[in-house]
């Protein structure tokens, strides 16, 4: 999507001081033109089409409401950035902006300001050095750690919170393994919380090692644009072996890509949960996913039952050939 210009909001936690000095950097660049509001913006339209004939990229920095009632309403189209305290609740505000970013670093929210600008028109798969920019400015993941991140993915670690058996269990230093029996399943939980920006799709699935021991992902695997949240895997051991999961290990790889144009902000019920219990549906001892283990524990059943008859017979024509051997 082409923008016409830079649009800043302020959240009210971050101080003004260092909004003022990312508006510096950023005019210091060369290509960035900022724009200060009078007090009715509406006289400023004439001046944003000016900066723009000049090949200069207007900023302007405002608050949500100015923005709401009346810079949305002009006949431009701004990239909307939330510049926020990191830590800060911005609940409310980040919706309306395309990108919220916490402002731990003026040099980071800098270069991600004007990476973000070079690749507006753009879409597809990010690479490492974008998504170590934006896990600076806490998108994609919230307080990611950077040695998770591959060459075009981020590794999300194993989470306390699982559920198994009928159960919801936490991981702690003295249990921190979950065994998955063979042909049942888990709902675990990922440590990291995801901050999708408006224009970003992700899609997650299990590591290779653990694709490799026979465990499936049987959930939806998107990550809608504007997500908020904790990610929740189901994990199916499709494997005749018990496969171990470590806390904090690396168990899902979360990929991101960019759309050509920003949609509506992910507003559904999971939005912000942060517990399992809501991904849990109040019949889950009757539903089918129950159904599924019952199911799957009478075919084990009969797995071992036929592996006994396959056992006996093997035995008894072994000692037919040893007694037509001992004929002979």
């Amino acid at each position: 999507m082409l923008y016409d210009g830079i649009v800043l909001i302020k959240s009210l936690g971050c101080d003004i001081s260092d909004v003022n000095e990312l508006i510096n950097m950023l005019s210091n660049n060369g290509r960035f033109k900022y724009l200060k509001l009078n007090e009715n913006p509406n006289l400023e339209k004439e001046k944003i089409e000016h900066i723009i004939k000049k090949n200069k990229i207007p900023v302007i920095l405002c608050s949500l409401d100015i923005y709401s009632n009346d810079i949305e309403q002009w006949n431009f189209k701004f990239m909307t950035v939330l510049i926020y305290k990191a830590g800060e609740n911005i609940d409310i505000e980040w919706k309306k902006c395309i990108y919220s970013i916490a402002n731990k670093s003026i040099e980071n929210t800098c270069g991600l300001l004007v990476k973000l600008w070079e690749l507006q028109c753009t879409g597809g798969g990010f690479s490492r050095s974008l998504i170590e920019l934006m896990i600076d400015c806490d998108l994609l993941v919230k307080n990611g750690n950077k040695c998770n991140i591959s060459n075009a993915s981020y590794d999300l670690s194993l989470g306390d919170e699982y559920y198994y058996a009928g159960n919801i269990n936490s991981l702690n230093d003295k249990s921190p393994f979950v065994a998955i029996e063979p042909y049942d399943y888990v709902i675990a939980s990922c440590a990291e919380k995801v901050q999708m920006p408006r224009d970003v799709v992700g899609r997650f699935d299990v590591s290779v090692n653990l694709f490799c021991q026979g465990i499936i992902l049987s959930n939806s695997t998107q990550v809608d644009p504007g997500f908020r949240g904790k990610l929740f895997c189901l994990l199916f051991n499709t494997s005749n072996k018990v496969v171990y999961l470590k806390r904090g290990t690396h168990f899902v790889t979360l990929e991101f890509n960019k759309l050509i144009e920003p949609t509506t902000a992910y507003n559904g019920k999971y939005e912000n949960e942060d517990s399992i219990v809501a991904y849990l549906p109040s019949n889950v001892m009757q539903g089918a996913i129950n159904e599924l283990k019952k199911e799957i524990e009478k075919l084990r059943s009969e797995n071992q039952k036929m592996q006994g008859i396959y056992l006996s017979a093997l035995a008894l024509f072994l000692a037919i050939i040893s007694i037509f051997l001992v004929i002979k």
